[in-house]
């Protein structure tokens, strides 16, 4: 079974470290990373050249200059320089939306509403693939499958309404079809996307900022919400912090 450790970046400033963590949990030891400029914000760690392992990608907050290191434990084995991207991009979201094994980005733009996929192989960009542009006010809220066929989809929500839309995927195609889901008070923020029933297809975990509810929207294998779980209360002092699986 695959094991998990922690990357560490110390803020400001330019040490990277990593815990090795033994199949217990426990702490195994403390590896340090190669030491990079404290403008360069870790923006996504996942699987950039499909070989099980995870890689680093890194953008200049200054400059917009994007890179990924290629992984190997603690050791970097390549380094990729990608495009330069306008500040006013952001990451908006990953996932192997091309289903070849190596994570992909989406990019979002904070001032026009303009989406963007690229997708990767041995971290390098292999295409940008320009999706519909989407009001300002709406942020993905989590990128999963929510249909059951195989495909990430995007769930979009709306800060300031409440409303929730789901744009099912083909691959790195918008498949052009929308679910609205039911509207939720702007105060329930999406704490976690993640199949608790088994059915494959994932579900959403909703969190109140301010009274601590919490509630279980159990998706149908259409992207539709097939039932809501209301969970016990807990004080809004808690946040979650990821979804454990026994």
């Amino acid at each position: 079974m695959a094991k998990t450790d922690l990357f560490w970046r110390f803020n400001p400033g330019t040490t990277n470290i990593i815990w090795a963590l033994k199949p217990s949990g426990e702490f195994n030891a403390g590896l340090e990373v190669r030491p990079l400029d404290s403008s360069y914000k870790v923006q996504v760690i996942d699987d950039f050249n499909d070989d099980g392992l995870s890689d680093v990608f890194w953008r200049d907050s200054s400059s917009g200059i994007n890179g990924i290191w290629l992984l190997d434990g603690a050791e970097v084995i390549g380094s990729r320089v990608l495009p330069t991207v306008d500040l006013s991009w952001g990451i908006a979201g990953f996932a192997d939306f091309n289903n070849d094994g190596s994570g992909d980005l989406l990019w979002r733009n904070a001032n026009s509403g303009e989406n963007v996929i690229w997708t990767l192989a041995d971290g390098q960009l292999q295409q940008g693939i320009v999706l519909p542009s989407l009001n300002t006010a709406f942020m993905a809220a989590a990128i999963s499958d929510f249909n059951g066929d195989g495909n990430d989809d995007i769930l979009w929500r709306n800060r300031s309404t409440g409303q929730n839309q789901v744009w099912l995927m083909n691959g790195t195609t918008d498949s052009g079809q929308r679910l609205d889901l039911t509207t939720a008070d702007p105060f329930f923020s999406l704490v976690a996307a993640s199949d608790f029933n088994g059915d494959k297809v994932e579900d959403l975990l909703w969190r109140h900022s301010v009274t601590g509810d919490n509630v279980l929207w159990v998706m149908g294998s259409q992207g539709t919400l097939a039932n809501g779980v209301i969970l016990p209360q807990l004080d809004p002092a808690f946040a979650l912090r990821g979804v454990y699986r026994p």
